[in-house]
């Protein structure tokens, strides 16, 4: 009944709450081109959401130059828009929080230098490997590998305990090993928070919402487990 109380929460709290206002949203727009903009013109803009711009004709240059007008956004989803590297250089974002490439043919990319990235979603990657320098990013608490071709998960990535409330590697071709590490990793710590057996992976695969999440899935359950009896021994 607790993994029960914690569906409940994430259903109809977690997902409710208010979405930042100070943003640019371009979604699904039959457009080859996207406006030119002056660098560094809108720092008063917190995300960038750009998504299913498969008509660009040149959409790595294009979203690069577009998103540099907005050089203080915490959030970037650059969704379907044929992207085949990462349109922007980790150093350029220190300030990044939430990142988001799902459905782009990325094959490699380098997180190095993005050290306040807390999620990162690359599902429908073409991803091989975990990207480069992930494990140096310490706030990172939401990971989604999904339908990527990723065979590795690094240890380093096993022992953040708040990670692994929300790593997301369903449809990946993850090896036998790293199968058996991840699932030993989130049975350490659902034993040790007392919860029942699978429920970091029912909560990470059920996980749904608009990108970014209000609230990681880890911070969420530690407020509603301290609501909640512990189990009778």
């Amino acid at each position: 009944w607790r993994m029960g109380a914690l569906e409940t929460y994430f259903t109809y709290e977690r997902w409710s709450r208010p979405r930042p206002a100070l943003h640019v949203n371009i979604s699904s727009l039959p457009v080859t081109t996207l406006p030119e903009l002056p660098a560094n013109s809108f720092n008063h803009l917190t995300a960038v959401h750009l998504s299913g711009l498969d008509d660009l004709r040149t959409p790595m240059e294009q979203i690069r130059r577009f998103i540099a007008a907005f050089p203080q956004s915490t959030t970037l989803q650059l969704d379907n828009c044929n992207l085949a590297e990462m349109p922007f250089a980790p150093q350029q974002r220190p300030g990044l929080q939430h990142l988001s490439l799902q459905n782009n043919p990325l094959t490699t990319t380098d997180v190095t230098g993005l050290a306040a990235l807390r999620s990162l979603n690359l599902r429908g990657t073409h991803l091989e490997q975990v990207p480069t320098g992930i494990e140096t990013l310490e706030q990172l608490n939401s990971l989604n590998l999904r339908n990527t071709r990723i065979t590795t998960l690094p240890q380093a990535l096993l022992e953040r305990e708040a990670l692994l409330f929300d790593i997301n590697v369903e449809g990946a071709p993850l090896s036998p090993t790293s199968e058996t590490a991840l699932a030993a990793a989130r049975a350490q710590v659902e034993r040790s928070r007392g919860l029942p057996a699978d429920s970091l992976k029912r909560m990470s695969d059920g996980a749904q919402g608009p990108f970014p999440h209000a609230e990681s899935i880890a911070s969420a359950a530690g407020r509603v487990l301290l609501w909640l009896p512990l189990p009778a021994a």
